[in-house]
């Protein structure tokens, strides 16, 4: 378990520090922004998602696939196939 002075501890409150103003910000002012938070009504919680808050059912948070990552499996499988 981490301690408070270990690295994984620090990490995590550096983070929740960074982050936690945007969260208020965003929430508090009812901002929706792109991969990071939207405003949804309570009756699509209700009846489209059974009340589940699981933040993937909302917001896609993922981050693009890098064009030059698929360049490089092509090229990589094309040159296992020679």
């Amino acid at each position: 378990m981490p301690t408070a002075s270990s690295p994984k501890a620090k990490s995590k409150t550096n983070f929740a520090r960074k982050t936690s103003k945007k969260i208020v910000h965003v929430f508090q002012n009812r901002i929706e922004e792109e991969k990071y938070s939207r405003r949804v009504p309570i009756s699509v919680i209700e009846t489209e998602n059974d009340w589940n808050l699981n933040l993937r059912r909302y917001v896609d948070n993922t981050p693009p696939r890098s064009q030059r990552t698929c360049v490089a499996i092509c090229t990589a499988a094309c040159l296992e196939r020679k």
